[in-house]
């Protein structure tokens, strides 16, 4: 008895030390397995899993996996046909504007595939940039360094707007975060992946622009990644559609155009965005249409472009 009541006043005596000793000893292993989450990357759920599964092996594409961070997912129970090596021939989807599509790519690692890339318009202060998420997956036995990404700018036109003729703006400049600038003499960004075998990546790349105006500029565009002791990934081409980041904050309009004015304005955009092969008749509206065959008869009849993916 008298031991136990020694260890009792002792307990007395000391309890504020020794649940504080406790309590630190729970924090630590708390904060110790949120650092393992970390480093090891947020899982993607059940759902996404069968998408991208459903993605690389039967060509259901379906669905758009979406994402709002830069993650590393553990994807180990994600599978892959074991029979089909990743080459720069198998089919690689672009989703755009809703609409799948498949995307060209005309190199790649032998053991990277790239699976799916999906171009959301990103919407700021009036002005539109581009949200890229991409999505690869390692299916080689070595982990592999994703170093940088680049697009090549091949190809851009402006659309111009005929419904603002003979408007006056307030004008204002846009607190835009991007990750690329679009109009650079180098649009890249710096890779921070570690690719582990049988692993599946998933991040996003902002792209915007540093200078430019209220019209919307369609570029055409070759997307790149950089591996180590790799050979590159290319593919493309595709279109990015950027405004801003000059917007207008208000304004008035005394006279607007002609219906001349108007349908010889539409007709210039169809033939110079026919230039890079992205199909603007789409956007004219039914109605108007006539507006544009007295300028042009057979502007409508010029569908040759096979390849937009925007719908």
């Amino acid at each position: 008895m008298d031991i136990i009541n020694s260890i009792i006043d002792f307990v007395k005596d000391n309890w504020t030390t020794i649940f504080s000793g406790i309590g630190t000893t729970i924090l630590i292993g708390i904060l110790g397995y949120i650092g393992k989450r970390m480093k090891k990357g947020k899982k993607i759920s059940q759902e996404e899993k069968k998408v991208i599964n459903q993605s690389v092996n039967t060509g259901d594409n379906s669905k758009v996996i979406q994402s709002a961070e830069n993650i590393i997912i553990d994807n180990s129970d994600v599978k892959i046909n074991n029979d089909s090596k990743s080459t720069a021939t198998e089919q690689t989807i672009i989703v755009q504007a809703g609409r799948d599509a498949i995307l060209n790519v005309k190199q790649s690692p032998p053991d990277i595939k790239l699976v799916r890339v999906t171009v959301e318009d990103d919407e700021t202060q009036r002005g539109l940039k581009q949200k890229l998420n991409v999505i690869m997956k390692n299916n080689g036995d070595k982990s592999v360094f994703l170093l940088s990404g680049h697009l090549e700018v091949i190809g851009c036109e402006d659309i111009v707007n005929p419904n603002h003729f003979g408007m006056h703006y307030k004008l204002s400049f846009a607190d835009w975060n991007y990750d690329v600038d679009i109009n650079s003499d180098n649009p890249s960004f710096k890779g921070q992946h570690i690719i582990e075998p049988d692993e599946v990546i998933n991040f996003n790349v902002i792209v915007g622009r540093n200078e430019g105006g209220l019209n919307l500029s369609v570029y055409k565009c070759l997307l790149k990644f950089k591996f180590d002791e790799h050979k590159d990934l290319e593919c493309g081409p595709f279109f990015l559609l950027i405004s801003g980041p000059t917007v207008w904050d208000g304004g008035f309009q005394a006279c607007g155009p002609t219906p001349e004015q108007w349908g010889r304005a539409q007709v210039d955009n169809i033939k110079r965005l026919d230039s890079i092969g992205y199909d603007y008749r789409h956007q004219i509206h039914p109605d108007s249409r006539k507006y544009l065959e007295e300028i042009d008869p057979h502007i409508f009849e010029k569908q040759k472009t096979k390849h937009n993916t925007r719908s």
